[in-house]
């Protein structure tokens, strides 16, 4: 079984330093992870996700961006409020599975 966490707000705030954080601490515990990020070409004030998929050693990760999190990190108000408008959209367009 994976769980899956989603960090999301504006560029500055961290997101990606979060994610590759929680990424490193879990590959030193001996599971498996994966991390898809998403951010906007500006460097700072930009929307931004990252996404992290622990599994067990003994599980595959097939896809790393995520559609429903088990876990929603929400740095920004903004953030939530344009991943559910276009979440939906952008998702379809990428995913292997749509």
């Amino acid at each position: 079984m994976n769980l899956t966490i989603k960090f999301a707000g504006v560029g500055g705030q961290g997101i990606q330093l979060a994610g590759k954080l929680l990424g490193q601490a879990a590959f030193r515990q001996g599971l498996n992870v994966s991390q898809g990020v998403n951010y906007e070409p500006a460097t700072s004030g930009g929307l931004t996700t990252a996404d992290v998929t622990l599994a067990k050693i003994d599980s595959e990760i097939l896809y790393p961006f995520i559609e429903n999190p088990d876990i929603l990190v929400v740095f920004a108000q903004r953030a939530r409020s344009e991943e559910r408008r276009v979440g939906k959209e952008c998702r379809s367009r990428w995913s292997p599975y749509h």
